[in-house]
């Protein structure tokens, strides 16, 4: 659980634009997006 507790917010800071169109780009963006990324 600790790893998991430091990595919540790690992308802080970080915008990434998705252009995704299938299933593994939007649950790699949910995965960023959990990190703390603003996905746009």
């Amino acid at each position: 659980m600790k790893a998991r507790c430091c990595m919540q917010n790690s992308l802080e800071g970080i915008t990434v634009v998705a252009v995704e169109q299938a299933v593994a780009a939007p649950y790699a963006s949910s995965r960023l997006a959990d990190a703390g990324a603003r996905v746009i």
